[in-house]
């Protein structure tokens, strides 16, 4: 005789997809870190980068220059500003200033008393053949790029940003970067590639110029910033004027260690009109801790 007895078999029910999902991650030694612990690493390692870049920019620099020996020492850009430039340049940073600058200072400043701190925003009105361009505006964007202590997260486009009037002076000053870049040994080692609007750093840091617009700046975390000859630039009234320019870059500027970056706007003189003669009215000879308005020949 059979020893198969007449009891009913009762099916197993079958496991869910999700069980067996959360069966396979059961499975797993090692727990994925969660996002905060991510985010902390990361900030971390971009805090380890910014330190690298503030206290060496360069294996073979190994201090800091200030703004006064990168424009005038011979491993930089080898220039001989005027004392009205150099002493710009020295206020600009908040340097010691001799006697004879003090002068200049005054003379420039409509008699405001010199602080010994640095400003984050500059209007410089000067006349036609200053060398507002060649000896004030592209080198501290340089120097900013370079030895500003900026470092890009990954992902992040870092750049100092140059506003022209329009293209053909955009591509000017693109090609007075480049040369001054390309004539120092030292400096040159920091140029990877150049395009028609950009040079790439080895940084990180891009150089990089446009026409008078304000949408094509959007994107950017802009580490220092110029509009020259904005005194030319379309005022009220008009698409993309001055002040929308300015917006734009100071929606995107960044700050290190609670430090600004760099705005500068340089004309010629003008009409009285636009954003040059607001900052005139605004701050020449009077004492603004943020905004150096400095008007000469």
């Amino acid at each position: 005789m059979s020893d198969i007895t007449d009891a009913r078999i009762v099916p197993q029910p079958k496991k869910s997809r999700a069980a067996k999902r959360r069966k396979k991650k059961k499975r797993r030694g090692t727990p994925r870190p969660n996002l905060a612990a991510i985010n902390a690493r990361r900030r971390e390692e971009a805090a380890a980068r910014r330190g690298a870049l503030t206290a060496n920019s360069d294996p073979e620099s190994p201090a800091r220059p200030t703004i006064e020996e990168f424009v005038t020492g011979r491993p930089y850009l080898k220039l001989r500003p005027t004392p009205y430039q150099l002493t710009l340049q020295k206020a600009m940073y908040g340097l010691a200033l001799t006697d004879q600058e003090l002068g200049i200072w005054r003379e420039c400043t409509g008699g405001r008393e010199y602080s010994g701190e640095p400003f984050s925003e500059l209007t410089c009105i000067a006349g036609a053949r200053s060398g507002k361009n060649s000896y004030i505006e592209t080198p501290i964007l340089l120097y900013e790029a370079l030895y500003g202590g900026f470092a890009p997260n990954p992902g992040e486009i870092c750049a100092v940003v140059l506003v022209a009037q329009d293209a053909r002076a955009a591509t000017i000053s693109l090609e007075l970067a480049r040369e001054y870049l390309k004539q120092s040994p030292l400096l040159s080692k920091f140029l990877v590639k150049a395009t028609k609007d950009t040079l790439f750093l080895s940084n990180g840091i891009r150089f990089m110029v446009f026409p008078c617009t304000s949408r094509s700046i959007y994107g950017f975390s802009i580490v220092g910033a110029a509009m020259d000859e904005v005194g030319r630039f379309r005022f009220e009234g008009a698409a993309d004027t001055d002040v929308d320019v300015q917006h734009a870059i100071w929606r995107g500027m960044a700050k290190l260690y609670n430090k600004p970056a760099k705005l500068i706007k340089i004309s010629s003189p003008s009409s009285r009109a636009g954003l040059l003669y607001t900052d005139f009215q605004r701050s020449f000879g009077k004492p603004d801790p943020h905004r150096l308005v400095w008007q000469s020949t």
